[in-house]
């Protein structure tokens, strides 16, 4: 979105570990669980991109990872 000259000006994630590594690809770090994120830390926006977590590999899902169905990598 960067080389279209679009800013992404809020982010979120609940595991520390993705939070890291979004801090060190884009220098800032993410907000932790959306869930318990007040509406009102989050900036006006033009675009909205969200995605759900990846049941083979979220604690919410089995944690089956890449061989788990849902992953769809082999």
């Amino acid at each position: 979105m960067e080389i279209k000259g679009l800013e992404c000006v809020f982010s979120s994630d609940i595991d520390k570990d993705v939070q890291e590594a979004y801090k060190r690809n884009f220098g800032d770090k993410p907000y932790g669980d959306i869930t318990k994120i007040s509406e009102t830390k989050i900036p006006k926006y033009d675009i909205l991109c969200a995605g759900f977590p990846c049941q083979s590999f979220s604690i919410s899902g089995k944690r089956l990872g890449i061989g788990g169905v849902d992953s769809c990598m082999k």
